[in-house]
């Protein structure tokens, strides 16, 4: 026996992502409201078939059982909260509807026939996540045979291994799981959101770090905040990217490097806030940030980043 699940993503989160709950609130209703206490010919109008476009939007809201209602949910709970606080409480459900109609494309590309479940409009999320998030932590549960264990890594391995089960899959021809919509999903959600990078519709904030950035392609507006040359980043010094009025002051001793700062920079906007959870978790926030909520990615708990 084999499992492999999420639990927890290491993603502060300055918004309340309420419409994410609100979508998982849907699926939870029509599953335990309706689904349940009809018969499965009862779904069929309401499936995808093949290219069915109104199919492809209600057969998101839809699932074959409790076992799958629930690892969706989990993964759109997990990754889905972190997605709309950055993206924003009205800019996600329509991009959320958009990677159901791309999974649905690539479901009816690969198979014929009846489909339903919100794991191929969750992968783009997934997609987005990827994007957005490669370095941050996920932490997962692990079963194999009988022996559970946990683990922590960074997004990019464990999203990157379950794209490469997908794939996977496909090419096995195994019945049964929408492989089609899980490819055709995340790429479209990876796709969008290299797009609103690049585009500058999203930009990343100061202690984020985009796919884009690890590949070195944010040479447009998103190359914005790098380190000092020879600073640790628990010294909490930050740098910003030379612009039109700019001025440049002396780089740390044997730097032939200057720092270039922004006009109006102001030396606390250098400094990072050290705190500590009350489940023992050391958070670090620009200063800058004063005031504003924060999520303790150990015990999800909100908290208000202190002064300094």
């Amino acid at each position: 026996m084999f499992m492999l699940l999420p639990y927890n993503v290491d993603v502060p989160q300055e918004r309340m992502p309420w419409m994410n709950w609100v979508i998982i609130a849907a699926n939870a209703i029509v599953y335990f409201g309706w689904q349940i206490h009809v018969s499965p010919e009862a779904w069929e109008p309401y499936m995808q078939n093949d290219w069915d476009f109104s199919g492809m939007f209600t057969s998101v809201f839809m699932h074959a059982d409790f076992m799958h209602i629930f690892g969706n949910m989990l993964f759109l709970w997990l990754f889905g909260n972190a997605v709309c606080a950055k993206l924003g409480n009205f800019l996600y459900l329509p991009i959320y509807i958009l990677m159901g109609y791309f999974a649905g494309c690539g479901q009816a590309i690969l198979t014929d026939g009846y489909c339903l479940g919100a794991s191929g409009a969750i992968n783009g999320i997934v997609g987005l996540y990827l994007i957005f998030y490669p370095l941050n932590d996920i932490s997962c549960f692990f079963l194999l045979f009988i022996r559970p264990m946990t683990f922590t890594t960074s997004s990019g391995w464990i999203i990157g291994l379950w794209f490469l089960f997908d794939i996977v899959g496909a090419l096995s021809g195994e019945n049964g799981v929408g492989y089609g919509a899980h490819i055709g999903g995340f790429l479209a959600g990876a796709g969008l959101a290299i797009l609103m990078l690049k585009k500058c519709w999203l930009r990343m904030d100061e202690l984020e770090v985009s796919l884009l950035e690890v590949m070195g392609w944010d040479k447009g507006c998103q190359k914005k905040y790098r380190m000092r040359p020879g600073v640790d980043m628990s010294e909490g010094t930050i740098w910003h990217e030379a612009k039109p009025k700019t001025y440049a002051q002396e780089g740390p001793s044997g730097s032939k490097n200057p720092i270039m700062r922004k006009e109006g920079y102001k030396p606390e906007d250098d400094v990072i806030v050290k705190f500590e959870c009350d489940c023992g978790c050391i958070i670090k926030m620009p200063a800058k940030f004063a005031g504003r909520k924060c999520k303790c990615s150990h015990c999800h708990e909100i908290l208000v980043v202190p002064g300094k």
